[in-house]
């Protein structure tokens, strides 16, 4: 019942390990009607299986039942994934102290107890126990089951405004879309020394995993004109989050309703031909050096960001 959206990952911050992700989707969506999904990642279970819990659990039974400071050490070296809601638990059985600020962030107290006085005051530490038991380990195990049980995993990014919901979203199964979306998507920098240039004197070519490249000047000349990589792109390139908008159903391949990709790769070569002038360079300024990666993961929840220069 929902349109599905390729982003535009020209519109990623990749400079900030593509932070700024979820707004592009939510952009597309919008571009989309309001009514649409991305398709973070799509690919095999194997992979997955033991990263939410392994047999024997997190050991959340053996938590220092006396001292709040000696329970916060067990619970940070046990592995348990930090969250909002075990944050929220914590408050409920460990509650702050009268004379904590009212201004300071809660999850500052946790942690770090002894910092705010005495750490041995009463806390209902069975029923915080019993909590994370129930309530955050138990759901982690038994989504971890789920790896297990079946071979293929999908996950999805959608974002709607309160008036945008009208519609509510329904899927089916269809073996006929892609089986693989990467998880890990990789733009490559190449940088052109010629032998002679440091790295940051020489120019550079910036490569989208889509293959779309785009010339770009030294990291001297923007650190000299004030403006970031990321800045200059998204001032001379269109502001449309969606490459693709695309109708899908029960079987069969997506039905394109609205595709930019011609136009994207045109506009690439504008933008090249504009730096090309800009540099001294026209007709090709092209990267002759190794590049380095930068990398968005997705479906992890986790943003990389790495970088190896020529």
């Amino acid at each position: 019942s929902y349109l599905h959206v390729v982003i535009n990952e020209a519109m990623i911050d990749w400079w900030s390990g593509g932070a700024n992700y979820e707004a592009v989707v939510t952009q597309a969506a919008n571009e989309a009607s309001g009514h649409a999904f991305a398709t973070d990642w799509t690919g095999p279970t194997e992979g997955l299986r033991g990263s939410l819990y392994r047999e024997g659990g997190y050991g959340v039974s053996g938590f220092s039942r006396t001292d709040r400071q000696e329970f916060m050490n067990d619970l940070m070296s046990s592995g348990l994934p930090p969250s909002q809601y075990t944050l929220s638990l914590l408050q409920i059985y460990m509650p702050l102290p009268s004379d904590f600020p009212e201004s300071n962030d809660p999850s500052s107290y946790y942690d770090c107890i002894v910092c705010y006085g005495d750490t041995s005051e009463p806390f209902d530490a069975d029923g915080l126990i019993t909590a994370l038991e129930d309530q955050v380990v138990g759901p982690l195990s038994d989504a971890e089951d789920l790896f297990w049980v079946y071979p293929h995993l999908t996950r999805m990014t959608s974002s709607l405004d309160a008036v945008e919901m009208t519609v509510d979203p329904s899927f089916v199964f269809n073996a006929d879309m892609p089986q693989e979306v990467a998880q890990v998507r990789v733009a490559r920098m190449y940088y052109d020394c010629g032998g002679t240039l440091t790295s940051n004197a020489a120019n550079r070519t910036f490569t989208l995993p889509d293959g779309r490249m785009y010339f770009l000047p030294s990291e001297d000349w923007f650190a000299s004109s004030g403006i970031s990589e990321f800045e200059y792109m998204q001032e001379h390139l269109a502001d449309v989050a969606a490459n693709i908008i695309e109708r899908t159903g029960p079987d069969g391949l997506p039905e394109a309703m609205y595709d930019r990709t011609a136009e994207a790769l045109d506009e690439s070569l504008r933008f090249n031909d504009a730096v090309g002038d800009l540099l001294g360079c026209a007709g090709g300024c092209s990267g002759a050096g190794r590049g380095g990666g930068v990398a968005l993961t997705a479906g992890a929840l986790a943003l990389l960001a790495r970088r190896r220069r020529s």
